[in-house]
């Protein structure tokens, strides 16, 4: 085990929840002195610790510890926290398709069946380009909420095939 690795990532960690060593001492029932020496590398956290710092960073520990086995796995774990702007993504495209399709049958209703289509369109091929932002800003730790994005594909097929299913007569 390379102290240094550990104490780099667990800085890591710390700074990404925005916490001073002081916060993170309180959450985990350590001393600030004890968060700081793992950060610099001159110890570690005991296992009991290590088990509360993984639970608290919704890690493994085989992460923490930058065993090579684990590192390159991605963890499985769920977390509300980090699943807000994947479902946040998700749910703005869906809407987005929804009023697309929404925008598409008022307009067909008057007759204005090429504009409706039009409007349609670019409201799935906004849609879809919000996802393949979305896509790109995520970083391979995070790949695991990629679902959401496969299934805000899913509803921009069922709005367009909705359409395809009043532009064929199938649904008046």
């Amino acid at each position: 085990m390379d102290n240094q690795a550990i104490g780099k990532y667990l800085l890591k960690k710390r700074q990404e929840k925005g916490l001073t060593q002081r916060q993170l001492a309180e959450q985990l029932g350590v001393t600030y002195q004890a968060v700081s020496r793992w950060e610099q590398g001159l110890s570690i956290p005991d296992i009991d610790t290590l088990v509360l710092i993984a639970d608290y960073y919704v890690v493994a520990v085989d992460d923490i510890l930058q065993r090579e086995g684990y590192m390159n796995q991605p963890s499985t774990t769920l977390n509300f926290e980090e699943a807000k702007l994947p479902l946040l993504f998700f749910v703005i495209t869906s809407i987005g398709f929804g009023i697309g399709a929404g925008l598409f049958v008022v307009l067909d209703e008057f007759n204005y069946r090429t504009i409706g289509i039009l409007v349609h369109a670019i409201f799935v091929a906004g849609g879809l380009l919000i996802n393949n932002m979305y896509l790109m800003m995520v970083d391979r730790e995070q790949k695991r909420f990629t679902i959401w994005y496969f299934l805000s594909y899913l509803t921009a097929i069922i709005s367009i095939l909705i359409t395809f299913l009043i532009l064929s007569g199938i649904i008046d």
